[in-house]
């Protein structure tokens, strides 16, 4: 049977809201709940308004323990237990709202319109039939904040638990994404290694062109969360791509590579015909571009369009230098990896060739960092297209 700690309980039933709120309650009555205080005092005057004849037989009342005040309507009687009767009320109050705020929220207005009611009848009836003051004044107060409390906190918490979930889902999606493609790409689940160095990638190099003042009105935070987060998807093609293609351990002959070179058109297939709202809908462009476009070349000798300069869009130039400098510099089941400086070199020459000069010179600023990355998530083989051709 799985064990529920206390604060999965009070997270799980909702209880931390009525907890801050009988704290939050608590400071006001003791900043605004006095007997001499503003608020109190304001609530009585307005409540005892025409009531100035129960003035008389003073004495008596002062005899049976009650205490006399002065006001600006004249001297009202309040009884001894008055002050401990309404925080009584307060704390059941607290404790009913509370009730319904765990059970039903959406009577906990409906709760407190009743207290406030049920209080100031209680009230005028005591100072009719009796002649004596108790005050509602903390009663209204502790109905008024509970029900602005609740209602605030829980919205707050609703939404807070919504972003903890989408948060969850979303973890979970990129796991999912990264498992599904680095499984496509080489039959073996374990080698998850491309997917974290190619997140990072794009991440580093987005930074520093935003950092260099470059593409900084496509590049914004928004976009740059939506590129790493689409990333595992950029060689999802690979799915319909052979296993013997793909695990080849030596270099490619033509037919092979031209089979090879069809997992972009396998990739964006599986993209076009999907629909959804204006968000999906951006979503799912910037997943084409990347899935479509990581091949293309700055000079349009690249695959499937042959798309030259910027008609290639940001996020397949920037997608680009990331996967061929992890191409080279990790191991492949048809080469040793190359080091960071032969990497380096080869990829600096296919500046404005095989790559957008801006990308280019950002990863050269970068390159050390690049190299951390590539330490840091190193795997065994793992498979690719990537032949220096």
């Amino acid at each position: 049977m799985p064990t529920i700690t206390l604060p999965r309980f009070m997270a799980k039933k909702n209880v931390l809201v009525p907890i801050l709120s009988g704290l939050l309650l608590l400071a006001a009555l003791g900043l605004f709940g006095r007997q001499d205080g503003f608020w109190q005092q304001s609530v009585d005057t307005v409540l005892t308004a025409g009531f100035e004849k129960y003035s008389d037989d003073l004495a008596r009342f002062q005899e049976e323990g009650g205490i006399i005040v002065d006001s600006v309507v004249g001297r009202l009687r309040i009884p001894a237990w008055s002050g401990s009767f309404s925080s009584l009320i307060c704390l059941l109050v607290w404790l009913s709202l509370s009730a319904l705020f765990v059970l039903r929220p959406s009577l906990v207005l409906a709760g407190a319109l009743i207290w406030i009611g049920g209080g100031l009848t209680v009230s005028v009836l005591l100072l009719f039939l009796q002649g004596i003051l108790v005050s509602p004044a903390r009663l209204l107060l502790a109905a008024v904040l509970l029900c602005i409390s609740f209602m605030s906190l829980g919205r707050f918490k609703d939404a807070w638990d919504r972003l903890q979930q989408q948060q969850r889902l979303g973890n979970f999606q990129q796991k999912m994404l990264e498992v599904l493609t680095d499984t496509l790409e080489t039959g073996d689940p374990a080698a998850a290694g491309h997917i974290s160095r190619m997140q990072h990638y794009v991440r580093i190099l987005s930074e520093r062109l935003v950092r260099s003042g470059l593409y900084i009105d496509i590049l914004t935070p928004k976009y740059i969360r939506l590129l790493i987060h689409l990333t595992p998807l950029h060689d999802i093609g690979k799915a319909a791509i052979s296993q013997e293609i793909l695990l080849k351990p030596g270099k490619f002959n033509d037919q092979e590579f031209e089979e090879m070179k069809r997992h972009v058109e396998f990739g964006e297939s599986l993209l076009v015909f999907a629909e959804g709202s204006d968000e999906q809908r951006e979503f799912l462009k910037l997943a084409r571009e990347i899935v479509g476009c990581h091949h293309e070349r700055w000079d349009g000798s690249g695959y499937p369009k042959g798309l030259c300069g910027e008609e290639i869009p940001l996020a397949g130039r920037i997608m680009a230098v990331a996967d061929v400098y992890d191409a080279l510099i990790s191991k492949r089941c048809y080469k040793l990896a190359y080091s960071h400086e032969q990497s380096r070199a080869i990829l600096m020459k296919g500046r404005g060739s095989w790559f957008d000069p801006a990308i280019a010179d950002a990863f050269r600023e970068v390159d050390e960092e690049m190299l951390r990355i590539s330490q840091k998530y190193r795997e065994g083989i793992e498979s690719s297209e990537f032949i220096m051709q």
